[in-house]
């Protein structure tokens, strides 16, 4: 047998349409790009094997300038960096992520034990956060001054750790069963969603329960405090969002349209709507006062795992079954932009504060950074491919 190595390089151009009212863009995949004639391989004859050879990881490229996200752009979105999740954990299927208030760290939580945390400008690992034994992780956020780090899973509570030194530093009440946690807007408190179909919100000073949300007749599978901190919003599924009253546990509304479960919910940086995604395939935002919805976001063809709204609050981003990110407009509905880079589903998407990059965790163990770089052609690297071709002598 004979060895040989082919290096194929093909680089990758989009042409995009700058502003919102152009059509939406999705990259194009590599296997849609085909090399010239000179440049192609050859083909493998009958006596010859063809195999790709993993390529080493390379040292994450610290990320381009980048201009903040709006409507005028939202069509020009790139895919900047993609992390993996380590393969010797139990399983690399990612359930959650959150920026840092000052965006330089980015949390994600998987089904394993450990929690990551990368610098977000150089890609680089900081350090993992250690879980307790055989823990895995739903949901992960950060305090509003971003010096502690608390993450809720399946079979494991809520706990809390220090970012700056990675001590784990206690559990939150005696939660279990977490699908989804969130810190009020002063970080005094933290409210929980749990599958026995129960919300709980906590004081993080005395470790005591401060409310109790009784009213969704299944699991609770998301759960987000107002700007303000007085309401709790949760999504469920017995199909309903709910808003109640953080302090005491009363039911404020009820939010009522989807067919199938509310898997995500989000409050406007106003505080006057309410949006959620649903199993249904569908996006709605609700007025909190009145729980009428005024405005519906259809163009996902599976069902939306999560959303959330821009720093400013005027776009939406949402993920998906159908593996794509995509953005809304707000006031309108119209679609602004599509982008597929998941190979399995699409499960939460998170706006950096300063608006200049989407987080989009999914089950491929995949984190993708997304966004729009002052210079356009610093987002496109040529892509080299390692063949290796092995042929009877």
């Amino acid at each position: 047998m004979t060895t040989r190595y082919v290096v194929a390089a093909a680089v990758i151009a989009l042409a995009l349409t700058a502003g919102c009212e152009g059509a939406a863009s999705t990259p194009i995949p590599v296997s849609e790009v085909t090399p010239p004639a000179s440049e192609a391989p050859a083909q493998p004859t009958a006596a010859t094997a063809l195999t790709v050879a993993p390529a080493p990881s390379p040292t994450p490229a610290p990320l381009p300038p980048l201009q903040p996200i709006s409507g005028d752009n939202a069509d020009q979105i790139v895919e900047l960096r993609r992390t993996e999740m380590p393969d010797l954990w139990e399983t690399r299927e990612t359930c959650g992520g959150a920026f840092s208030p000052d965006g330089r760290m980015l949390a994600a939580a998987c089904k394993s034990p450990d929690i990551p945390l990368w610098d977000v400008e150089t890609g680089q690992l900081v350090r993992t956060l250690r879980g307790p034994t055989r823990r895995v992780w739903a949901s992960v956020a950060f305090s509003p001054d971003g010096q502690m780090l608390a993450a809720g899973g399946h079979d494991s509570g809520v706990f809390l750790w220090d970012v700056a030194t990675g001590e784990r530093l206690r559990k939150v009440g005696d939660t279990a069963n977490v699908s989804e946690l969130a810190f009020s807007p002063d970080g005094q408190r933290i409210a929980a969603g749990n599958f026995n179909g129960s919300a709980e919100v906590w004081d993080l000073v005395t470790g005591n329960r401060l409310a109790e949300f009784l009213g969704h007749r299944s699991r609770v599978n998301c759960v987000a405090f107002s700007p303000d901190g007085k309401w709790v919003a949760s999504g469920g599924g017995d199909n309903k969002a709910r808003v109640w009253v953080a302090s005491s546990g009363q039911e404020v509304v009820v939010l009522e349209g989807p067919t199938r479960f509310v898997e995500d919910i989000a409050f406007a940086p106003d505080g006057r709507q309410v949006v959620g995604a649903s199993d249904d395939t569908r996006i709605r935002i609700w007025n909190v006062d009145t729980g009428e919805v005024v405005q519906t976001f259809v163009g996902h063809y599976g069902p939306v795992n999560g959303v959330t709204y821009s720093p400013d609050g005027c776009l939406l981003a949402s993920c998906s079954n159908d593996r794509t990110l995509r953005l809304w407009d707000v006031s309108t509905g119209k679609l602004l932009g599509k982008f597929q880079g998941h190979t399995d589903l699409a499960i939460r998407p998170v706006f950096r504060p300063d608006s200049t990059l989407i987080a989009t965790v999914g089950w491929d163990g995949a984190v993708i950074l997304w966004g729009v770089p002052v210079d356009r052609r610093s987002a496109f690297e040529p892509w080299l491919l390692k063949v290796r071709v092995t042929h009877d002598s």
